[in-house]
């Protein structure tokens, strides 16, 4: 299976959009809270101009997108990572991260959330290196867990 990473563009909001919705279906259903869920294609466009926004496509096909946030000149944020749900837990994830991390070689810090009970989510992240470093209560139904990667 080829994995890659292209810069996404605010014309392409509106597929990377439905590929968030599919993907935090569930999430938002359970939490009652996901802004990627929540987004609209006008905001999509913005998050899009405003960060480093690649899509993921997997043997040349959209199935992914994933948002980097640049917080200084040596760390970023992963923001938001979301995979078709035909395509989940297939490793997909785990190498768009490799590869955006290798894309932004100069940052020295990685951060990023995610719920606490979303297992398989924190499983991905401490298997490339990050560490929970705290907790943050969202609402009744959500608490988020950070991690951080420094290199």
């Amino acid at each position: 299976m080829d994995v890659n990473i292209l810069i996404a563009e605010s014309k392409e909001a509106s597929e990377i959009n439905y590929i968030l919705k599919s993907a935090f279906k569930k999430s938002f259903e359970k939490y009652r809270f996901c802004p990627a869920y929540e987004a609209e294609d006008r905001q999509i466009s913005e998050w899009i101009i405003d960060s480093f926004a690649y899509k993921i496509l997997v043997n040349g096909q959209l199935q992914g997108a994933l948002f980097v946030v640049e917080k200084n000149k040596q760390e970023c944020e992963l923001s938001i990572i979301a995979i078709n749900p035909e395509f989940q837990n297939m490793g997909i994830a785990s190498k768009a991260i490799i590869l955006v991390e290798q894309r932004h070689a100069n940052t020295k810090i990685w951060t990023l959330q995610t719920p606490e009970k979303e297992t398989g989510n924190m499983h991905l992240y401490e298997k490339l290196g990050y560490v929970k470093v705290g907790n943050e209560k969202v609402n009744e139904h959500l608490n988020l867990v950070n991690y951080r990667k420094e290199w």
